[in-house]
């Protein structure tokens, strides 16, 4: 390519292209070099490495190729099972009165608003919203009560106050709760306690189930990594996104009582 353009430029003609050479990504221009009278002369090539560009542009394609494919599972996987859910809700008013129904219906009407969220955020990748003040004892007590969580406990060891979107904060807290409570037990009686504390730049969330097991810390975040046969690993990947939009780090790591700990840092906490 580059001789073809270097005998282009000869013949007065200018050239731009990229290439690769030696695992290196280069912008090449050539152009012919001219004397007092206008005759080419020369022909002269100029190479602009760009290998980081190219790497950050190939980073940029393959995020954007998995959040089309994160808003098809959205819009397909999630709405489909939520939308006979809301269907069989109105059925079930019609036949009968029920304390349980209402609470059902505030269910689904939060499933409805984390799908909304999260086709925003990968139609539009815009990660996160306004920020507000947040308290974490009190997001982890409303997060806690709506999560499916059985005999399992919540302990919130210390509070704190930041600037969190208050939804996608409240997602990031139920995935983990539920993570948690769908890996464990910890204890002979079944039961997983559930510990949340305030760190000195963030916050963590601990139970005293089985832990890491086979997973390195590192991997723990990424796409459909899961220890369960027909998990998803949707959940802590979803974890490991809202973290990332807020510009905090996250780590994991075995708990103090053997089980799983999820440290949030980088959070400017009051």
């Amino acid at each position: 390519m580059l001789e073809d353009a270097y005998r282009a430029a000869l013949s007065g003609e200018k050239r731009s292209f990229e290439d690769s050479y030696q695992g290196r990504h280069y912008h090449v221009q050539t152009l012919p070099i001219r004397d007092a009278d206008g005759t080419v002369a020369a022909g002269m090539a100029v190479a602009q490495n760009i290998t980081d560009r190219t790497h950050a542009r190939e980073a940029l394609e393959e995020r954007n190729r998995r959040l089309d494919e994160f808003a098809a599972v959205v819009s397909h996987d999630l709405r489909g099972p939520l939308n006979v859910a809301m269907g069989r809700l109105e059925l079930a008013r019609q036949d009968c009165r029920s304390d349980h129904l209402d609470p059902l219906e505030r269910a689904h009407e939060r499933m409805e608003e984390l799908v909304e969220s999260l086709l925003t955020l990968a139609r539009q990748g815009q990660p996160i919203g306004e920020t507000s003040a947040a308290a974490l004892e009190t997001v982890a007590q409303e997060c806690w009560a709506t999560v499916a969580t059985g005999p399992a406990r919540l302990r919130v060891d210390g509070d704190c106050r930041f600037q969190a979107d208050d939804s996608r904060l409240r997602q990031l807290l139920e995935n983990l709760f539920r993570n948690a409570v769908e890996h464990g037990p910890g204890e002979e009686d079944g039961t997983v306690t559930v510990r949340v504390g305030a760190l000195p730049d963030g916050f963590y969330v601990e139970d005293d189930g089985v832990g890491l097991t086979d997973l390195q810390a590192t991997d723990i975040f990424e796409r459909a990594v899961t220890t369960k046969a027909n998990g998803t690993g949707f959940g802590l990947t979803t974890v490991g996104e809202i973290v990332a939009a807020h510009g905090w780090s996250v780590e994991a790591r075995d708990g103090d009582d053997g089980g799983f700990r999820v440290e949030i840092t980088g959070v400017e906490t009051a």
